[in-house]
């Protein structure tokens, strides 16, 4: 009898268990997924509208980088300024996990002086391949630039916000120094002047101390 007893005893603590179990699966911890979208990479400011949260920094005459035939006329169709995010896209030299093999325009971000297109962007009229001023706020030099990357995709709803990214060989041409995974040294603020409609302009790579790049095309 005792032995029948607590046969019984130990089959109504496993209803129990599996009672509670039951009750209580959806509290169980569910795995991250491992895969990391391509626009995941980038990390968007606090503040995602206006003008971002420094002052614009005045306008020098570009160092490096390719000019449009005939210069940039006219005003800028966005101005941002804020502190400079990195992207590493389509480059091997920096240890950036989320680092992806190739860019919206197929372009290198070790090797091309690029800034990432943003919705904010997009609403002004930008579209790849146009072109851009990015200065460094601490020290004055500017740099030509080219819409050549985008940090949202609409078909997944994936959007990061408005935000300085520029490729790391652009921050490099700018004096801004990076780490081994991508990230700046210090505060790095920059200002990014672009103007629309300028993709189909062709490049003048001829100006003393401008390295040649990729052309990039208009695709309408």
């Amino acid at each position: 009898m005792k032995g029948t007893a607590t046969g019984v005893g130990i089959a109504f603590a496993a209803l129990i268990f599996m009672g509670w179990q039951e009750n209580n699966k959806t509290n169980v911890p569910v795995a991250m997924p491992t895969h990391i979208d391509k626009l995941e990479a980038g990390s968007a400011p606090n503040s995602a509208n206006g003008a971002g949260g420094l002052s614009p920094a005045a306008l020098t005459d570009p160092t490096s980088g390719c000019a449009p035939v005939g210069g940039l006329n006219g005003d800028p169709s966005y101005t941002y300024s804020d502190d400079a995010s990195i992207d590493t896209d389509g480059g091997t030299q920096y240890a950036d996990p989320t680092q992806q093999n190739t860019t919206s325009s197929g372009n290198n971000s070790d090797t091309y002086s690029g800034i990432v297109l943003t919705k904010q962007m997009q609403a002004q009229g930008l579209k790849q391949g146009d072109y851009a001023e990015v200065t460094n706020n601490q020290t004055g030099q500017t740099i030509y630039a080219r819409v050549y990357d985008a940090n949202f995709d609409d078909d997944k709803g994936i959007s990061h916000g408005d935000q300085a990214e520029v490729s790391d060989y652009a921050a490099s041409q700018l004096g801004i120094q990076l780490t081994g995974n991508g990230n700046t040294v210090g505060t790095n603020p920059v200002t990014i002047r672009a103007y629309a409609g300028t993709s189909g302009l062709a490049e003048d790579c001829n100006q003393s101390g401008h390295p040649s790049q990729t052309a990039q095309t208009d695709n309408g």
